[in-house]
Order: C-alpha cells, then sequence, then structure tokens
C-alpha cells in the first residue's frame, strides 16, 4: 500500500514537471515570436520609409524637369523671334537659363507632401547646383522620408544641362538654331573690314595697270579685271564697267570699301570679293575658288554655277536664275533671308538662309541641302536626294515633289499642295505644329513626330568645317549616383 502510494507521489511530481518544462518552452517561443514580428515590423517600416524617400527623389525630379521644360520653351520663343539681333537672342537666352537656375535651387519649389495625415510624409532637405558655368553642371538633391518618428535621407544628384540652345558660332552673322547647327561654319564677315582703308603700308597703284600683278595696292578705278594675277587691290570706287571673261584672272583678292556692281564674271578661278557694302553681279559663271563675301543686301542676275562657288551674305540675297553647269562642286551659299526667282537642277550644293526664304517660281534640287531659320514661302519645289530643314513656318502653293531619298523638316506651322513623296523619302512635322496639306500621287504620308522624335530625325549634318556647338538638353539625364544615409 505504501509502494502504490510512492509511485502516485512520483508520478505527480514528474508531470508537475514535466508541464513547467513545456511552459517554459512554450514561453521561450512565444517570446522569440514576439521579438522576430517586430523586428519584421521594424524592417517592413525601414524599406516603407525608404521607399517614401525615394517617392520624393521622383517627385521633385519631375519637378525640376517641368522647370527645364517651361525654359526650354521660352528659348524657342526667343529663337524664333526674327525681330531680334543674334546678340539679343543670345543675351535674353542666358537670362532665361540664369533665372531657371535660380528656380530649380530655390526651396519655394518644392513643398513637404504628407502621404498620411501626422504618420508618412516626405520632403525636401537640401538642393544645390555644382559647376552651374560649366559644361557639365550637377544638380544635387536629398530628400527626407518620414513615417511617424522614423526617417529616412536619400542624395540624389543627376546631370544638369549646360545650356537651353545652340550658342552662337564665333564671328559675325551668325545664326541661332533650334535643330542644332548651321549646314556648315558660319563665314566671319570681320575679314571685310580693315580700318584705315587701306591698311597702313598699301601703296597706291601704278597708272599702269600691266603692274598691278603680282602686288598689293590701292585705287579708285579699275578699267579691268581681266589681267589681275595672284593681285591684292583695295578699291575704294563703286563700279567696274567691264565683262570679264578671261582665265588670266585669278588667285587674287578684292576688297571693296563700299557698294560694289560688276555687269559679267565669267572664267576666272581663285579669286576672292570682300564687299564692305552691297554688291551687284550680272552673270557669273566662274571654274572654281571664287568667293563673293559682303555685308549689305546684293543681287545676282544669272549664276551659272561650274565648281565650287561660295556667295557669304550678312545681308539679304535676291537671285534671278542659278542653273548647274556641272556635276559636282556646287554653290555654297550663306545670307541673312533669300529670295530664288527660278532654280534649275541645282546640284551638290548648300544653303544656310538665317531668316526668311521665298522660292517664287519653279525650283529643282539634286542632292543639295537647306536650312531656313525663318519663314519659308515656295510656290513649286522638287527634290531628288536632298534634305530642307525648316525652323519656322512652311506656306508652300504648288507641287511639293520629293524622291530618291529625300527628306523635309518642318517645325513651324505648315500649308502644303499637292505633295508627291515616293516610298524612300520623308516629311517631317513636329506634332505641335498645325496646318493644312493635300497630296497628289503621293506614296506616303506626312509623318508627325514628337520632339524628341524630331530632333533625332531632323538633326542637321555635321559638315567637316562645322564648329562645336552645345545643343539643346531640355531635360536633366539620367541618375548619376544615389546615397542613402
Amino acid at each position: 500500500m505504501k509502494t502504490t502510494q510512492n509511485e502516485k507521489g512520483y508520478i505527480l511530481i514528474f508531470t508537475l514537471i514535466t508541464i513547467f518544462i513545456i511552459l517554459m518552452f512554450l514561453s521561450t517561443l512565444t517570446l522569440k515570436a514576439l521579438n522576430q514580428n517586430k523586428q519584421v515590423e521594424q524592417t517592413d517600416t525601414t524599406y516603407e520609409v525608404t521607399a517614401i524617400a525615394e517617392m520624393g527623389v521622383e517627385y521633385y525630379h519631375t519637378k525640376v524637369l517641368d522647370a527645364i521644360k517651361d525654359a526650354s520653351e521660352e528659348v524657342n520663343v526667343i529663337i524664333s523671334n526674327n525681330t531680334l539681333t543674334e546678340d539679343g537672342k543670345s543675351s535674353q537666352i542666358n537670362d532665361v537659363y540664369k533665372d531657371l537656375r535660380t528656380t530649380v535651387t530655390s526651396s519655394s519649389l518644392y513643398n513637404p507632401i504628407e502621404l498620411e495625415y501626422n504618420t508618412k510624409s516626405f520632403y525636401l532637405n537640401s538642393i544645390s547646383l555644382t559647376d552651374p558655368e560649366s559644361g557639365n553642371p550637377t544638380l544635387e538633391i536629398t530628400v527626407i522620408g518620414k513615417i511617424n518618428e522614423k526617417t529616412k535621407s536619400i542624395t540624389a544628384k543627376f546631370d544638369f544641362p549646360s545650356n537651353l540652345a545652340t550658342k552662337v558660332i564665333a564671328g559675325g552673322g551668325n545664326s541661332l538654331v533650334t535643330g542644332g547647327n548651321s549646314l556648315f561654319k558660319v563665314p566671319n564677315f570681320s575679314e571685310n573690314v580693315t580700318d584705315p582703308f587701306p591698311p597702313p603700308g598699301v601703296a597706291k597703284c601704278p597708272a599702269d595697270q600691266q603692274e598691278w600683278m603680282k602686288s598689293t595696292c590701292y585705287t579708285n578705278y579699275i578699267q579691268t579685271l581681266n589681267k589681275f594675277q595672284d593681285t591684292t587691290v583695295y578699291f575704294t570706287g563703286t563700279n567696274i564697267d567691264d565683262t570679264v571673261d578671261n582665265e588670266n584672272f585669278h588667285n587674287s583678292f578684292l576688297y571693296v570699301k563700299g557698294d560694289f556692281n560688276i555687269r559679267n564674271f565669267n572664267n576666272s578661278k581663285d579669286v576672292n570679293f570682300y564687299i564692305n557694302g552691297k554688291g551687284t553681279f550680272g552673270t557669273i559663271s566662274t571654274n572654281g575658288g571664287v568667293l563673293i563675301q559682303a555685308l549689305s543686301d546684293s543681287s545676282f542676275q544669272n549664276i551659272k554655277v561650274k565648281k565650287d562657288l561660295k556667295i557669304y551674305l550678312n545681308g539679304y540675297g535676291t537671285f534671278s536664275t542659278i542653273d548647274n553647269e556641272n556635276n559636282t562642286d556646287g554653290l555654297k551659299l550663306y545670307a541673312k533671308g533669300a529670295s530664288f526667282q527660278s532654280i534649275n537642277d541645282l546640284k551638290e550644293s548648300l544653303f544656310e538662309i538665317d531668316g526668311e526664304t521665298k522660292f517664287n517660281q519653279a525650283s529643282s534640287f539634286i542632292n543639295t541641302d537647306v536650312h531656313s531659320t525663318g519663314n519659308v514661302n515656295a510656290s513649286q519645289l522638287r527634290l531628288s536626294d536632298s534634305k530642307f530643314y525648316f525652323d519656322s513656318k512652311v506656306d508652300q502653293k504648288q507641287l511639293f515633289s520629293l524622291k530618291s531619298s529625300s527628306k523635309v523638316c518642318i517645325r513651324g506651322d505648315y500649308h502644303l499642295e499637292n505633295l508627291n513623296i515616293d516610298s524612300t523619302s520623308h516629311v517631317y512635322i513636329l506634332n505641335t505644329s498645325t496646318g493644312t496639306l493635300s497630296y497628289q500621287n503621293s506614296q506616303k504620308e506626312v509623318e508627325f513626330l514628337n520632339l524628341n522624335q524630331f530632333n533625332t530625325e531632323c538633326k542637321l549634318p555635321i559638315s567637316s568645317d562645322s564648329s562645336e556647338l552645345t545643343l539643346i538638353e531640355p531635360k536633366i539625364n539620367l541618375i548619376k549616383d544615389i546615397i542613402y544615409n
């Protein structure tokens, strides 16, 4: 009996010990689970507050992008204002860029954002722009994300545009264009100007013009240019009443103080005219290496392009007839606006017109590039393997034919009649432009592009003598670096 009672006592004690052990084990598991749950909550909060800070970076990034877009639109308006001088445009564009730098670094642009009342929010801690005048400025912003009392700081660095438009190329008579840069290096019209005129040390030309060969001199009267060889003359008169038709006129320079008139100018080569006024030319048909540069409005009656003719005008150009007499080395033209009466199968040429352009009758181009920054008025245009870039409004009234991989880019408003586009050619129009168009036996339709697409398809080709330019950067580039604190 006593033995049975002892066994029951042992069982009771064992049971109590077992229950105690189980309770201790369950308490440990519960405490561990509670700790793990607390750690998970803390980790989740850390991830969430980091995500809120990253959301703040994107939000303020968008604010900066909007400010840059507004500034870029202001720049485009300035560039399109043909009443401003190039210096005036450059000055106003610089002011817009300065205002942009002030705007993006002002705390008033970035309000704190509350995501959940008194619980979740983000706010801008700091913003700065390093080396704003350099070619590679950097925008740095620090954003704080917050959940209750827990915070997370993120610092992000971005590339910032160094300019909002092309810089003015060094030298006189330069163009500001939105599509990239000019088709070729704009001439330096300061070469026209010598002060005093003639330069010191230049003697008066001898009375006998035979003695002018291979010399440098000045005169107010020139009877004939037919025997100018290796000659530099500073001319203080206005007219040369002569028809030059002789290969003996070559490798020479003629500097003119004021306006200049000449009837016909044929068969010469390697000659340069620098005219500090208006130039008036009759027929031009040369053998290559000819440059005509004038500071004022100038007119040309009949140009027969044989080889390598350059005409640079720091004024408006009026052209009656232009014909091509050779398959290579065409006409390179720069003018502050131009009017063309008739152009017949012009080949291998470049036109950079910094202003209004008029094509009054049928004009035909072969492997020729044309860029106009001002309004364009045209009757009939025929393009073969040619590229036209129009920065402003285009009003074309008759047939507009494109074939053999031709391309036309129109940035402004448009009125186009009787478009005939073959399967290899393209007409691109910026999709913010408005206008009307019609087709005539066309194999393709006009393509409307957004700004990024347009700038990609319609970027001007860079010729071998083009100057370096800073292009429009209407956005912040990819994030360079992110630092989590």
